[in-house]
């Protein structure tokens, strides 16, 4: 009795150990399943960052170039600003100097205006006296 007692103690771990690998290999191979979905995840993931790392650095070497030339730019500017400042300061002085020609002509007329007409004053009393 007693060894018939230890075969089904025996049968039943057997039992036991079949329904415990059978248990093992079904949670191995949803563990399989869950690391394949993963590892495609992962490799989307991956796929996705690259195309945002192109991109990125596609962005970069656009924002580098728009600074480049925006540099360009100020650079163009500022030689620009500094060219006209010089002219625009010849103008100016060129502008007084004929202002004050002008101001010189127009008093010499006056004064030409003012003889003259004191000229004519002169004849018309030098012809009233007569």
């Amino acid at each position: 009795m007693e060894n018939e007692k230890f075969q089904e103690l025996v049968l039943q771990r057997f039992a036991e150990t079949e329904k415990f690998q059978e248990m093992f290999l079904q949670q191995l191979s949803e563990l399989k399943t869950d690391f394949s979905g993963l590892k495609t995840e992962f490799t989307q993931f991956k796929t996705e960052f690259n195309e945002l790392k192109t991109e990125f650095n596609e962005l970069k070497t656009e924002f580098n170039e728009l600074k480049t030339e925006f540099n360009e730019l100020k650079t163009e500017f500022r030689e620009f600003k500094e060219q006209t400042s010089c002219r625009l300061d010849n103008i100016e002085d060129t502008l007084k100097d004929h202002t004050t020609v002008l101001n010189s002509i127009a008093a010499a007329v006056v004064t030409i205006a003012r003889r003259q007409m004191e000229q004519e004053n002169d004849i018309r009393e030098m012809r009233r006296a007569k």
